[in-house]
């Protein structure tokens, strides 16, 4: 872990064009939010495009799960999804945190009265979204899509 603060100070910033990006792959969610919707929400209610990528994020990681592993439980919680395919070398421990953050912050903007008044700005938004589009980019670089 001391070696960490000395690879995140030499690693270069991963920059997303959202806009380009979500297009390329709105195959993968678009049975639960179209992308023009995705942006039509950001300046509207960043707290839904939040809560609607959370849903994108658990559909695709159960459908990675069930290309990816001998008899998946339909009833695996996404939590219990992300952990199956990470333990099992599946996903890389930089593609769970990209997930583990859609997966938490959905569950905050899904779930507001229980984490108290949070409000997601438009900002917050674009980088759940930008998780979401490195998660995508991530699985297909390894043929998990």
């Amino acid at each position: 872990m001391d070696n960490l603060q000395n690879l995140l100070r030499v690693s270069k910033p991963i920059h997303v064009d959202v806009s380009r990006s979500l297009f390329l792959y709105e195959r993968y969610f678009q049975s639960i939010a179209s992308s023009s919707s995705l942006f039509q929400l950001l300046d509207i209610d960043p707290d839904a495009v939040v809560a609607k990528v959370r849903r994108i994020g658990e559909h695709i990681a159960k459908l990675i799960v069930r290309r990816s592993t001998e008899n998946p439980d339909p009833d695996w919680s996404f939590a219990a999804v992300t952990r199956k395919l990470y333990d099992q070398r599946i996903i890389s421990a930089k593609a769970k945190g990209y997930i583990d953050t859609i997966r938490v912050l959905g569950n905050i903007a899904s779930h507001a009265s229980d984490f108290g008044q949070v409000k997601f700005s438009r900002e917050d938004a674009l980088v759940v979204l930008q998780a979401l589009l490195l998660f995508i980019q991530e699985a297909k670089e390894i043929n998990l899509l």
